[in-house]
């Protein structure tokens, strides 16, 4: 699956957890993972490693949603990949019971 640079996508329970993302060295991309709840979080689990910028935003300018957003090295021409786990269903007295991960590979062209 491929997405428009810097589009903001929202995964479903029917999509896949895995995506592939084409974009230039230049660009930014962004996921909305669709996480907001009081009591749901989203994380990196395992991060990407050819990165300027690398990191989950959840404040006013999401609306509170946890958004992943990358930005490879100018310099970078190659594949990178991303793991972002995701944990929402809680009651407000218990854990979050629906945990994913999402796996997000880079296809990064000059």
């Amino acid at each position: 699956m491929f997405f428009a640079l810097s589009a903001c996508d929202v995964l479903s329970p029917d999509d896949t957890a895995e995506t592939v993302v084409s974009l230039k060295n230049t660009s930014t991309y962004e996921f909305n993972t669709g996480i907001g709840g009081d009591e749901d979080g989203a994380f990196i689990k395992r991060p990407a490693q050819h990165f300027e910028e690398s990191k989950i935003i959840r404040d006013s300018s999401t609306g509170w949603v946890a958004v992943y957003k990358y930005k490879p090295r100018a310099s970078f021409v190659g594949t990178d990949s991303v793991e972002i786990e995701t944990h929402e269903g809680s009651d407000g007295a218990s854990a979050p019971q629906i945990i994913k991960v999402i796996r997000i590979n880079f296809d990064v062209t000059e």
